[in-house]
């Protein structure tokens, strides 16, 4: 799916949960863009460009849909990217933006927002291997040092990785060093996301068995954080997500989900 980050930027509408409780209204705070009291930055565009916006919307509700959740570390993700405008210095381009959603003792999830948690792994084009790191809320045993995740993301508990390019992502496919693929440098793209990301670390509680990590969300996009009059501008083509046949021929004569 081709992404739009956004969110709910009212904070007197206290429509967010706070660590997965009711939270109540506040004001400003510098995390967030209020544009006026009332009003998210969704309405705004609605406002202003509702035509586009519903184009958009009706466009990734119509196509890019999956009928098989890919599982670590069987899947790759193929596709052609040209970068045309990158969207500001506080823009985030996501390569590659997976999800997924487990519980911390490795058992699916369930819808109980106090105990299911939300992974993400993101590659986005700055310096360095890691670039941020964050912990679920819920988690019993964190070690020091630890940051959570914002309180106001996500229903429920969020634990979110950012990786960057770095040469010890070569072997992955992603690229090694800042600009690859960047404005003036399109190229085709084929990552080892399963692999990958099986073998990144993910929180759970000590002594539980290991959670399948199936990724129901599959995404490229930008996010704009707090930075008006921007705009990012980019074309994909040939997206492909590929999983092994002898894995999904297993599945398929046993009768199992994708």
């Amino acid at each position: 799916m081709i992404t739009l980050k956004s969110g709910n930027m009212d904070t007197y509408a206290a429509l967010c949960p706070k660590n997965g409780h009711k939270a109540d209204p506040f004001g400003p705070d510098h995390h967030f863009l209020v544009l006026e009291k009332g009003l998210s930055l969704v309405d705004a565009l609605l406002r202003d460009r509702t035509a586009p916006l519903e184009s958009l919307l009706d466009t990734i509700t119509r196509r890019g849909m999956s009928k098989i959740i890919p599982e670590s570390p069987n899947f790759k993700v193929r596709y052609t990217l040209n970068m045309i405008k990158g969207g500001g210095p506080k823009s985030q381009f996501y390569l590659m933006d997976i999800g997924s959603c487990w519980k911390n003792n490795g058992r699916p999830c369930n819808g109980d927002v106090t105990s299911d948690f939300m992974a993400m792994t993101l590659l986005i084009n700055l310096n360095g291997a890691y670039h941020m790191y964050c912990s679920p809320w819920n988690a019993q045993l964190l070690e020091n040092p630890f940051n959570l995740c914002g309180p106001y993301s996500n229903p429920q508990p969020q634990e979110i990785l950012h990786i960057v390019p770095h040469p010890v992502w070569g072997d992955y496919g992603y690229p090694t060093k800042q600009a690859e693929g960047w404005i003036g440098d399109p190229r085709t793209w084929e990552f080892e996301v399963g692999r990958l990301s099986q073998s990144l670390y993910f929180y759970q509680d000590p002594g539980t068995s290991p959670a399948k990590r199936k990724w129901m969300s599959v995404d490229i996009g930008t996010e704009i954080y707090i930075d008006p009059n921007q705009e990012a501008e980019w074309t994909v083509s040939n997206l492909d997500i590929i999983i092994p046949e002898q894995w999904y021929l297993s599945r398929h004569r046993r009768g199992g989900k994708f």
